[in-house]
């Protein structure tokens, strides 16, 4: 983009200065030349930047959960295909269920067995004839058993691994015949959520001007040479730059980190998005407008959709 402005006004002093010599060529006409674009520019920049500030960083986040095996087993079917959006609930993967079934039907079996004693030796109690020491025995191994069909049940139903939200699964690398276990950081696919939404980074000093409902653009890479009229949702209430996590670390100095930028919420409104069907990581550039300054909106506007065409060829 500044390329191209400067090829502009390069342009333009060649056609006055040399061309058409409408310029006489003096110290005076020169250092003048030279100090308009200095000038403007530095001027045009601070105005911009503050009430038409740009993110050329803008991402489109969409939240994942990995998954990760419940039981231990090898996996018997991947009914998810990559790529293919999926219903809340819909099977991702089953995990083989032999040993699980087997399990609960040898606790129900016990447990049915111990009721039925846990019922034989209270009708003995109460004709006289039993004994309160082997009635608190099987009440405890009733319970006991209970316990352990609850948790053969659990075992037996995470042998299904399904959807925890409408979305999609985009790599699917596990196959039928993987071993997998209940082990943390070990997922065998990474789920991504239907939810999406864009984020773009923005100087720290034009926060006090952004406000939820201000009108923006958003030029994105994946459709060279349109911008998008969107909507600021609002700034996150945190910067990665300023969370703290439990480690061994102490906190430093904030000159031993960056300053960080803002991140804020976009809604696209502009209805033609719809039609692009884009992958959750695209990228674009988006400019907020954060007055009514029509004059530096104009300007923000022409430079958004040079930026845009520009797409075509920086890639």
């Amino acid at each position: 983009m500044l390329e191209l402005i400067l090829a502009f006004y390069g342009t333009l002093c060649w056609l006055l200065f040399k061309k058409f010599k409408l310029v006489p060529v003096n110290d005076y006409t020169v250092v003048t030349a030279f100090l308009i674009p200095v000038i403007g520019g530095g001027v045009g920049l601070l105005l911009l930047n503050m009430f038409a500030p740009v993110a050329k960083d803008v991402r489109l986040y969409a939240p994942s959960t990995a998954i990760i095996a419940q039981v231990t087993g090898y996996v018997s079917e991947v009914a998810v295909k990559p790529d293919i959006p999926v219903a809340k609930g819909d099977v991702l993967l089953r995990i083989d269920d032999t040993a699980y079934k087997a399990r609960l039907g040898q606790i129900e079996a016990q447990l049915a067995l111990a009721e039925t004693r846990l019922k034989q030796t209270k009708e003995l109690l109460d004709a006289g004839a039993g004994s309160a020491y082997d009635l608190q025995q099987y009440q405890a191994e009733v319970v006991r058993l209970g316990a352990s069909r609850d948790e053969a049940k659990f075992n037996l139903a995470n042998c299904t691994i399904s959807a925890p939200a409408d979305g999609l699964v985009s790599q699917v690398l596990v196959r039928p015949g993987q071993f997998v276990a209940p082990i943390p950081f070990s997922q065998v696919m990474v789920f991504v959520h239907a939810e999406r939404m864009w984020v773009g980074a923005f100087p720290q000093q034009t926060l006090q001007g952004i406000h939820p409902g201000d009108d923006a653009e958003v030029a994105i890479d994946c459709a060279p040479g349109h911008v998008f009229s969107a909507k600021v949702v609002r700034p996150l209430a945190a910067l990665g730059e300023g969370t703290l996590i439990a480690s061994g670390n102490l906190v430093r100095g904030a000159y031993d980190s960056p300053p960080g930028r803002i991140p804020v919420v976009l809604e696209i409104t502009d209805e033609r998005v719809k039609d692009l069907d884009l992958p959750a990581g695209s990228s674009a550039t988006a400019t907020i407008f954060t007055n009514h300054n029509h004059a530096l909106a104009l300007v923000r506007g022409i430079l958004m959709r040079i930026k845009s065409w520009e797409a075509w060829i920086f890639a």
